[in-house]
């Protein structure tokens, strides 16, 4: 309780001194306030140590005075710490009171800040932050976020292109055009998150004729930026983003995107099947070759992992929410044979490394996906010569610490029909170690799972149970009580 009203009493005196008028005060009380949300979030998350009813709102309309204050160097570390505000205090900053303190002077500044400034990065990165928590509440900002978000992309694009080609002869802004064009680019994809589908007349209004839309041009040229790993990983953050909310927009344009993702995966692949024909197939040294920083074109280096996992995960959305509607182009079967093997090498080469995680996640849940469009994927997967059992343990040892969501039960679906297609075909017998991580899957969705689901995964299970004795009982006998007990209760196992 003295803890909690230390802290307090330390936030009043930061608000009061704030909006003071001299910049030296302005500066540390700024920083101050998002020092103690830190604190408060990091040391403190399971304490309500700030009293939101009481400092809420005037954190909010103090932060919405001061950026009408402030000048240059303070309002960027205004910005700066506003972000901290907004992720701390999450959807409460979405409501009325609060929004309608905020609209006018971010707008304004939002309006006023030029294009060369070196405040916009910390201006962006702060609309970011208020999309997330804002939600639908940002729908009064959203046409002018987005049309000045597209029109800074795509001018910082054609300057990233000039400075390559003539570099000599390129303006010097003060900013670093690759993390710029990360930042705005970050911005839209929290726009996207925020508003959903609701952009999508926004983003067909701003086309000047046809299909000749500002965004799908702007995502071409980020994602043919070969030169910027960065660049074309938030690029691809923002197709699945579009094609989770607005998918005609990617079908329209879905042949040189897909393209660029398949680039991508086959780029890893090759990576790794070097790797292996210098090490003699060994993968023994594995962990050491994932993630290093530059210095060695031979290693996956940290921002191709990020890059792929959002290449993968752009085409796990197009994948899940592609129409087939109106002669819209779609991916199928004879493009699938060409993902499925940079997919599965590179699943089964990552998986269990910790800094490859959310790449191993969104690979699996794509190949889940892919198999649960392709109605269990047996002739898919015999084109390609590979079996579930290629991939079985490594998928399930990713899969089953992803948090339950839609896509996690669209994925699950698709490994049991072609796991279920494996055993009316009589594949090969699993280990035990990969049936026990199969049960782990089947634990993490069984509280959430549909009926039907329930009953293919104990039907599953069922013929482990019978037809390969062994290997289940050496994977039931070493399981532990805790999962065994939740599998009985959920399961009936």
């Amino acid at each position: 309780a003295q803890r909690k009203t230390n802290l307090n009493r330390y936030l009043n005196a930061i608000l009061t001194l704030m909006p003071s008028t001299t910049k030296s005060v302005q500066e540390s009380a700024t920083s101050s306030l998002g020092e103690i949300l830190q604190v408060a979030s990091n040391y403190l998350p399971d304490e309500q140590v700030i009293d939101e009813s009481a400092f809420l709102g005037r954190i909010i309309t103090t932060c919405a005075g001061c950026l009408g204050q402030y000048q240059l160097k303070n309002l960027m570390t205004l910005c700066e710490n506003m972000e901290i505000v907004f992720q701390y205090f999450g959807m409460s900053i979405g409501g009325e009171d609060c929004m309608g303190a905020l609209i006018p002077p971010i707008s304004k500044l939002w309006n006023d800040t030029a294009n060369n400034s070196p405040l916009l990065p910390s201006l962006l990165e702060c609309m970011s932050a208020l999309c997330s928590a804002a939600k639908s509440s940002m729908e009064p900002l959203a046409k002018e976020i987005f049309d000045r978000a597209i029109t800074l992309i795509t001018h910082y694009l054609n300057k990233h292109r000039n400075t390559q080609q003539q570099p000599s002869q390129s303006e010097d802004y003060g900013i670093d055009d690759d993390d710029f064009l990360v930042t705005a680019i970050d911005l839209l994809s929290g726009l996207f998150d925020a508003m959903g589908s609701s952009l999508e007349p926004l983003i067909r209004g701003s086309a000047s004729g046809g299909n000749d839309v500002p965004l799908i041009q702007m995502l071409h040229a980020a994602l043919h930026d070969d030169e910027a790993t960065a660049v074309r990983k938030a690029a691809f953050a923002v197709v699945g983003d579009v094609a989770g909310t607005c998918p005609a927009l990617i079908q329209q344009n879905l042949q040189p995107i897909a393209e660029k993702i398949l680039a991508q995966l086959q780029f890893v692949e090759a990576t790794i099947n070097d790797y292996h024909q210098r090490t003699g197939g060994d993968r023994g040294g594995k962990k050491s070759e994932i993630g290093k920083g530059a210095g060695n074109k031979d290693l996956l280096l940290d921002s191709d992992i990020a890059c792929t996992a959002n290449a993968a995960w752009a085409l796990s959305e197009i994948v899940a929410n592609q129409l087939d509607i109106e002669g819209l182009p779609t991916i199928g079967t004879e493009h699938f044979v060409y993902f499925l093997p940079p997919i599965v090498t590179t699943v089964n080469f990552i998986t269990g490394d910790t800094q490859a995680t959310n790449l191993a996640e969104n690979l699996c849940l794509l190949l889940g996906r892919i198999l649960h469009v392709e109605g269990g994927g047996g002739s898919l997967m015999g084109r390609v010569g590979i079996s579930i059992a290629d991939f079985a343990q490594s998928w399930c040892n990713a899969v089953r610490n992803v948090k339950t969501m839609s896509w996690k039960d669209d994925a699950v679906r698709g490994f049991i029909a072609c796991l279920q297609q494996q055993q009316q075909q009589g594949g090969p017998a699993w280990p035990p170690a990969a049936i026990a991580s199969f049960l782990d899957v089947v634990g993490s969705v069984a509280t959430s799972a549909s009926s039907d689901l329930k009953q293919a995964m104990k039907g599953v299970i069922t013929h482990f149970q019978q037809q390969q004795q062994q290997g289940w009982n050496q994977a039931w006998g070493g399981y532990g009580q805790a999962q065994k007990k939740r599998l009985q209760i959920n399961m009936g196992i």
